[in-house]
């Protein structure tokens, strides 16, 4: 398949056009299999974390829009390696820009007990691609992102399972009915992967606390202003609260 025949075919998904690009810029990666593979692993791994790292970098004031932070250096381990010579599946899809969902725009680091995750915007070639599948992908239940991994949850806010899935699902129509790929629909976007992230993250089975409820961290600064941690409702747009 050639690169004229990609653009041409409208209905072709993420998956079967990476495959054909990394034919195309790395021919020598070994057996038909072994590329279907690559992208598969790829795409699993990154695009849960596109779709958290967009929900988390919403309240960021020092992000633009569609910035976000991501750990390249956790994603290249689950990723694994591939092939004979046992290249690392981000490296070789990192490689060339027709292969890569991101693009860098400044590089991070992972030093003993010190780490800076990159900052990377969404690939404009693939941006509506990845949205189509950010939209259609279901998030892990209970998931959390791994800088909230040692915050200890300190305060039960009550939620409305039900509320939460009609706004899933009303936002979700919004956005295939917008035609136009603008800051809009993007802010559409980002509210419906912030609403999917709480939506995995509703307890409704603690005997301590038996309403549907998320379990958050707060704490006071010496201000005397006391404020959330990472995807708290004090910091998500007013739509989704």
């Amino acid at each position: 398949m050639t690169k004229t025949t990609l653009k041409s075919k409208k209905n072709t998904n993420l998956r079967q056009i990476l495959t054909a690009e990394l034919k195309l810029t790395t021919p020598k990666l070994g057996k038909d299999y072994l590329y279907d593979r690559c992208v598969d692993k790829y795409l699993i791994t990154i695009l849960p974390a596109i779709s958290k790292a967009i929900a988390f970098s919403q309240k960021s004031y020092n992000y633009r829009a569609m910035e976000f932070p991501l750990q390249q250096t956790i994603l290249r381990n689950s990723m694994g390696r591939i092939g004979t010579k046992q290249l690392y599946i981000a490296d070789v899809m990192k490689k060339h820009a027709t292969t890569s969902l991101i693009v860098e725009i400044k590089k991070g680091y992972a030093y003993a007990n010190s780490s800076m995750p990159s900052l990377v915007k969404l690939n404009p070639k693939y941006e509506r691609l990845i949205f189509k599948e950010l939209i259609n992908q279901t998030v892990v239940k209970n998931s959390q992102q791994a800088d909230e991994a040692d915050l200890e949850p300190n305060l039960n806010v009550d939620v409305d399972p039900q509320s939460l899935a009609s706004f899933i699902n009303k936002t979700t129509t919004t956005i295939n009915q917008t035609k136009a790929n603008n800051a809009y629909k993007r802010q559409l976007i980002r509210n419906l992967l912030i609403a999917k992230e709480l939506q995995a993250r509703i307890v409704v089975d603690d005997e301590k606390y038996p309403l549907p409820h998320l379990k958050e961290t707060w704490s006071q600064a010496d201000s005397g202003r006391i404020y959330g941690h990472g995807l708290s409702l004090q910091r998500i747009p007013k739509e989704v609260r």
